[in-house]
């Protein structure tokens, strides 16, 4: 019988020497505005302009 043959190890994925960057900070909660403008575009309701310059600036 042949000798049973080991296969090679694994290589070692290579280690970075650079620092992984930090998380984004977290987002603040949506106000009850932005909940309730996004929520009327979900069911396909028409937005006024004032709502899509408030969704735009503040959500």
């Amino acid at each position: 019988r042949p000798a049973a043959r080991s296969r090679p190890a694994p290589a070692a994925a290579p280690v970075s020497t650079e620092a992984a960057a930090p998380p984004p900070p977290p987002r603040p909660p949506a106000s009850r505005r932005c909940i309730d403008i996004n929520m009327r575009a979900a069911v396909g309701e028409p937005l006024s302009a004032q709502d899509m310059a408030y969704l735009r600036s503040e959500c």
